[in-house]
């Protein structure tokens, strides 16, 4: 299972229109509506699904622009 794959129902569960496609291109905010207290869940759910516990240094606004940018920072950082 890739990256995509396992990150894709975690954001759709904070998702209010589930209906929107999630794609590698796919930003957080503009394209897939998340609110900040929505991307705190994302965060939640992430390291619940991934089994990480996220680092403080990984809490900056680029690595939460697009699905892209997340899966990056869960590669290099997290080896998942």
């Amino acid at each position: 299972m890739t990256t995509l794959e396992k990150l894709k129902p975690v954001v759709l569960e904070q998702m209010r229109d589930q209906t929107a496609p999630i794609e590698m291109g796919s930003r957080l905010k503009e394209d897939l509506s998340l609110t900040s207290l929505q991307l705190i869940g994302l965060v939640s759910s992430m390291e619940s699904a991934f089994g990480i516990s996220m680092q403080l240094e990984d809490f900056k606004e680029a690595n939460f622009i697009s699905i892209h940018t997340l899966i990056k920072m869960l590669e290099t950082n997290y080896a998942v």
